[in-house]
């Protein structure tokens, strides 16, 4: 789920996210929908592709945080980390999430 935090109040409110389809703009994830008895048919798969190696700097990775990133993977992967399922690996190549939105 999505929330808006008002930085003035603090106050966190749920809301509802809407996305431009074809020139008009739909909700895809309605707040609350499958916890108010939805069912999986009312969700909207939503597909995040990351390239991890083009984005780094759009998503402002620093070269200390890199290094660092390098060096938690490398002393991960020495003492039995399992680079296989990216549980030692960096984050590297392309990647596509597919997260379930509800969007009633």
């Amino acid at each position: 789920y999505y929330y808006h935090l008002n930085l003035k109040t603090g106050k966190i409110l749920p809301v509802d996210i809407y996305m431009n389809v074809n020139g008009q703009y739909k909700r895809i994830n309605k707040f609350g929908a499958l916890a108010s008895g939805g069912s999986a048919s009312d969700v909207y798969a939503n597909p995040v592709k990351l390239n991890w190696d083009s984005q780094a700097k759009r998503r402002n990775v620093s070269d200390a945080e890199s290094e660092l990133t390098s060096r938690v993977a490398a002393l991960f992967a020495q003492t039995g980390g399992d680079s296989q399922t990216g549980k030692a690996a960096e984050p590297s190549g392309i990647y596509t999430y597919s997260r379930r939105s509800s969007c009633n």
